[in-house]
C-alpha cells in the first residue's frame, strides 16, 4: 500500500506536474507505467514458479474499458461476472475469458457458451440452468466447478460454490449431457489475505481434487483457478512468497504440471495505479473540536473502494519538509454527515483552492462510485509514452436524462 508522499512520488514520478495542469477537479488519474510495473511483478512472480500460468484480470475490480484493454494487451485473461462485463470482453477482443459469479442468468450463460467462454459454476441453481441449456443446444459447453474448501482451510467465504463432498453428485448430473465438458476447478477463499499458508492449503486442496478426477473419474482438467484476494502491497519479494505458497501446495498434491494455473489478482494489479485528485473548497473550525474541518470537492461517493468504513489517506502537493502540521477532519461535499474521508489527519496548513491527492484509488473505487448529488468525474490516463488520454469523460446531466422517461415533450 502507498503510505507516504514519498511512496506516491515513487509510483507517480514525473506525473504530479501533469496532474496540476488539469484545472477541473475532481478527477481520477491513472498511470500505465504503474500498471505495467504491477503486471510484471505478479506475472514474473508466478512464471518463475510454475511453467503454465495465466493471470486473469477481474473486470469488476475496475471495469474501465481502457484499463481492461491494457490488461488484455499485457496478455491477461478476462474474468467476468455479468453480461455487461462480457460485452467489455467483446469490445477489447479478449481471447481467453472466464465467467465467474454467484448470479448468472440463462441468457448470460447461453451468450457465454456462444462466445466459447468457460463458465465456472457457482451452485446448484446454476448447474440446473446449465443442464437445461445443454438439452436445447448441441454446442460444446466448457465448465469449471467452484468448490468451497472444507473447514480445515481458512476461508470465511462459504456462501460461494459447491460443498466439495458433493462433487460426485455434480458429475452424475453433467454426465447425462455429452456436450458438457468439465475442464476446470475454481476456489476463492477471500480478500486481502495476509496469511500465505492459506494459499498453500487451497492449492493442495484443488490439486488433490484434480488428481481424484483424473484417477477415479477419468477426467483430465485443463485449468485450476485459484482466485485472488492478495493484498495490494505489491513489492516483488512479498508477492513471490504468495507464489511459492501456491506452487508448494500444488507440488505437494503431485498434480500434473501441465495443468494451467489461473490467478485472479485484480486488486493487487490496479489499486496502486490510480489517484483521485481533489481540491479544498472550504476550511472550517469548530470550537468543540481541536481539529479543523477540511472540505473537499470529492466525497465518499468517489472513494468507497474495498474499505467502505475506513479512513482514506490524503496527501498534499506541497512538500512536508519543516512544515507545521495541522490536524484535520477531512469531509467531502455531500449533504451527509457520513461523508468523512479521514479523521485526525495531520497535514501542512492548507488553504481554499489547494490540491490534494487520494491514492490507492484504482481498485473498486471507480466500480462502486455513484452519482449522489455530484455526478461522476472524468478519468485520465498517462500512457507510457507520456501522452495524456481521457479514458472516460465526466458525466453530465444530459447523460442521466437519456435514461429518464418522464421528460417534457418538445
Amino acid at each position: 500500500m502507498i503510505k507516504s508522499e514519498a511512496d506516491l512520488t515513487y509510483l507517480f514520478e514525473n506525473d504530479l506536474d501533469v496532474i496540476n495542469q488539469i484545472d477541473e477537479t475532481p478527477f481520477y488519474f491513472f498511470s500505465e507505467r504503474v500498471l505495467r510495473r504491477n503486471w510484471e511483478i505478479v506475472f514474473n512472480s508466478f512464471k518463475s514458479q510454475w511453467k503454465n500460468i495465466a493471470i486473469a484480470y477481474s473486470f469488476k475490480t475496475n471495469s474501465l474499458i481502457g484499463v481492461c484493454r491494457i490488461m488484455n494487451d499485457f496478455g491477461a485473461w478476462s474474468e467476468v461476472t455479468s453480461d455487461h462485463e462480457l460485452n467489455i470482453a467483446r469490445i477489447i477482443n479478449a481471447k481467453n475469458i472466464l465467467f465467474n459469479g454467484i448470479y448468472k442468468t440463462k441468457d448470460e450463460m447461453i451468450d457465454a457458451i456462444h462466445m466459447g467462454v468457460s463458465i465456472n459454476l457457482d451452485g446448484w441453481s446454476q448447474l440446473d440452468t446449465l443442464v437445461e441449456i445443454a438439452s436445447l443446444i448441441e454446442e460444446e459447453i466448457k465448465i469449471g466447478i467452484r468448490l468451497t474448501p472444507g473447514p480445515k482451510i481458512d476461508s470465511s467465504w462459504d456462501k460461494f460454490g459447491f460443498e466439495y463432498h458433493t462433487l460426485d453428485k455434480i458429475l452424475q448430473k453433467i454426465r447425462v449431457h455429452p456436450n458438457i465438458h468439465l475442464i476446470g476447478l475454481h476456489a476463492h477463499i477471500g480478500s486481502n489475505i495476509k496469511r500465505t499458508k492459506s494459499y498453500y492449503e487451497v492449492a493442495y486442496f484443488l490439486g488433490t481434487i484434480s488428481n481424484y478426477l483424473a484417477e477415479k473419474q477419468k477426467i483430465e482438467l485443463t485449468y485450476i483457478d485459484l482466485g485472488g484476494g492478495f493484498p495490494s502491497f505489491l513489492t516483488e519479494n512479498n508477492f513471490v512468497k504468495y507464489a511459492e505458497s501456491i506452487v508448494g501446495g500444488l507440488r505437494k498434491s503431485k498434480i500434473n504440471q501441465d495443468v494451467l494455473v489461473i490467478i485472479e489478482p485484480g486488486r493487487s494489479l490496479v489499486e496502486t495505479t490510480g489517484v483521485l485528485i481533489s481540491r479544498v473548497i472550504d476550511i472550517r473550525r469548530r470550537a468543540s473540536k481541536n481539529s479543523r474541518y477540511l472540505i473537499l470537492d470529492a466525497g465518499v461517493n468517489l472513494a468507497m473502494g474495498v474499505d467502505l468504513t475506513g479512513s482514506r489517506t490524503i496527501l498534499c502537493g506541497q512538500k512536508l519538509n519543516n512544515a507545521t502540521l495541522n490536524k484535520y477532519d477531512v469531509f467531502g461535499p455531500l449533504c451527509a454527515q457520513r461523508d468523512i474521508l479521514a479523521e485526525n489527519l495531520r497535514l501542512p496548513q492548507l488553504r481554499k483552492g489547494d490540491i490534494v491527492y487520494i491514492p490507492n484509488i484504482g481498485a473498486y473505487d471507480i466500480s462502486t462510485a455513484y452519482p449522489f448529488i455530484r455526478l461522476r468525474p472524468p478519468v485520465y490516463l498517462k500512457k507510457t509514452d507520456g501522452q495524456i488520454v481521457l479514458l472516460r469523460r465526466g458525466e453530465q446531466s444530459e447523460d442521466v436524462f437519456l435514461l429518464e422517461r418522464d421528460l417534457p415533450l418538445n
